[in-house]
This record gives C-alpha cells, structure tokens and sequence, in this order.
C-alpha cells in the first residue's frame, strides 16, 4: 500500500475517533437531559388557543421567502402544577425536529383536541414540554456510524501493516539448482 493512502487511513482514522468521541459526549449529555425529564410530571393542559400559521422562511433569500413558507403552529394552553395555574407556548422538541411539517402536523392533531398532556419540571414549572423524551435517534446513528467506520480503518491498517504489498512476493520460495 502506498506511504500516502496510508497516512490518508490514519488521517481517517484520527477524524473519525473525534467523531465517535463527541457524538459520545452529545449521547451522554442528551442522557443526562433524558434522565431530568423523567423526573418531570406529567399533568393536563387545555388549549387556550391554537392556530396554523404561514411564516416566510427568513433563512432563506429575499425574492424566495414569501414563495417557500414555513408553518407555525401558534399554540397557548393553561395548566395547573402545585395548585398553581400556568400559561405557556412552550412545545419544548428537540429543535433538529421542530420543523414546518411537525408544526403543522402537531396543529393538526391538536386542533380538534380540549387538552393534551404536558411534562412540567417540578424545580421550575414554567419549564415544560410535549414529548416526555426529548432526543432523537440520529445522535446514537452518528456515534454508530462513526464507530463502524473507524472499526473498518483500523481493519485496513492492520492488514496492510501485517500483510505490506510484498508480502505474497517474500513468500515465494525459489530453488537453487
């Protein structure tokens, strides 16, 4: 194998442990969030009022944002923690998720709704959230992705430093007549 394919495995390699190693560290903090929030108690709130929005799309150029819009789902409801009521319009999903179509979807299944449950952080209720477990597969995917791929370079410079490109040509045994 060539000297420069071989530093471009260890380069790989070196790029692809940083991978592993902070999509670890996302895993392990997201964890730690998972674990507060299942602290959190669950409780009914009733919707105050809830309406599909049509936004222009700031991300995008000017001449293009009131062609591509995004929806929002304008959403209040009440509750009541600790003998206390609250309002808020918190949705509280991880924001990677929290796109247009989630919004409109979430709209959608809540327009016709009373109430639905929320998840209220007993150390602060004014934080509160939708989903009870908020995360999302992709980090897991990445670290696993990255490891898999790391596995396989570590493969491939072992074989190529027990196996180098003149190891069939060293095992030939010639006679001497």
């Amino acid at each position: 194998m060539p000297k420069f394919l071989l530093y471009i495995i260890y380069l790989c390699v070196f790029l692809s442990a940083i991978g592993v190693v902070k999509n670890s560290l996302s895993a392990i903090r997201k964890n730690d969030s998972i674990r507060i929030m299942r602290s959190w108690h669950k409780t009914k709130a009733f919707i105050k009022k809830i309406s599909l929005e049509e936004k222009p799309d700031l991300s995008l150029d000017k001449e293009f944002q009131d062609v591509f819009t995004i929806n929002t789902c304008d959403l209040v409801y009440s509750y009541t923690f600790n003998n206390k009521n609250y309002e808020s319009s918190n949705i509280g999903i991880n924001e990677k998720d929290n796109n247009s179509s989630f919004q409109g979807d979430l709209c959608r299944k809540l327009s016709n709704a009373e109430g639905f449950y929320i998840y209220v952080n007993p150390q602060n209720p004014n934080d509160v959230s939708l989903a009870h477990n908020n995360y999302t597969y992709r980090e897991i995917g990445n670290s696993i992705i990255c490891f898999s791929f790391l596995i396989f370079l570590s493969y491939l410079i072992y074989t190529s430093k027990k196996y180098p490109s003149d190891y069939v040509a060293n095992q030939i045994k010639i006679l001497k007549i």
